[in-house]
């Protein structure tokens, strides 16, 4: 049995990361984390190395870039987050359906309230989702 997490939470989602050697993980909790190989007493575990931006639901999915450290993860509510794994910088979060798009958060942790002027981005409704992995 492999034991992730000390509250025993389900991993839900798994990725390799640019590279094949860092594992993205998505839990239940809505957790998204990268793992890393490292030597300890003369065998190789996985160690926790970045905790991204949280869900509020599951994690479902998980999508690495084939071209940097992003990873774009979907949860079960249908919320998608742009996290930069290195900087553990969230570049992006999408709401559920219905609910809007908002830029990452700032450096105080706050989501900037998007404005209602006409061609912003950020005002605008969507429903985004991904294409089922397959």
């Amino acid at each position: 049995m492999v034991r992730a997490f000390p509250d025993h939470r389900d991993i839900t989602a798994l990725a390799m990361v640019l590279g094949e050697v860092s594992l993205a993980v998505g839990d239940s909790k809505g957790g998204l984390t990268t793992w890393f190989p490292v030597s300890a007493d003369s065998t190789r575990k996985l160690r926790l190395i970045h905790q991204l931006s949280p869900h509020q639901a599951e994690v479902r999915r998980i999508v690495p870039s084939s071209r940097n450290k992003t990873l774009v993860s979907q949860d079960g509510d249908g919320a998608i987050h742009f996290d930069y794994m290195t900087s553990e910088r969230c570049l992006l979060s999408i709401a559920a359906c219905g609910a809007g798009v908002s830029p990452a958060r700032n450096k105080a942790g706050e989501m900037p309230a998007p404005t209602n002027r006409p061609g912003n981005r950020a005002a605008t409704r969507s429903c985004v989702s991904m294409p089922a992995a397959g």
